[in-house]
């Protein structure tokens, strides 16, 4: 997860929960009339939820699952694992596990397939 970004959120980009939930509908009120520091209401789950402007869904930096913070996005590529007895090595990424298994050749040298997931 990447740290809350206000200026990011509100012009738009994707927000989560601490616990993955989805925001929407994020909005900043301008008012200096809130003495407990929430100006910023968004809608999670269907119900209207509250956070400071830097995110924390408690004013005293407690954390908790709703804290916000900006959604990224994740890129999974496929490997496969190599031994010959001496050394291990990981061959070609592909996009998909199956791609990598049709081109493990059914090797003898030929361990596994694995999952490498990296957020963007």
């Amino acid at each position: 997860m990447k740290k809350f970004n206000l200026e990011e959120a509100l012009a738009g980009k994707p927000v989560i929960t601490r616990d993955g939930k989805e925001v929407t509908q994020l909005v900043k009120f301008d008012t200096n009339k809130n003495s407990e520091g929430y100006l910023l209401f968004g809608v999670v789950e269907g119900f209207i939820a509250k956070w400071t402007i830097h995110g924390n869904y408690f004013s005293n930096g407690v954390q908790n699952g709703r804290d916000l913070f900006m959604k990224t996005g994740k890129k999974s590529i496929w490997v496969n694992v190599y031994d010959n007895g001496k050394e291990t090595w990981l061959g070609c990424s592909y996009d998909t596990k199956e791609g990598a298994l049709i081109n493990s050749y059914g090797d003898s040298v030929y361990i596994k397939t694995i999952e490498i997931t990296n957020e963007k």
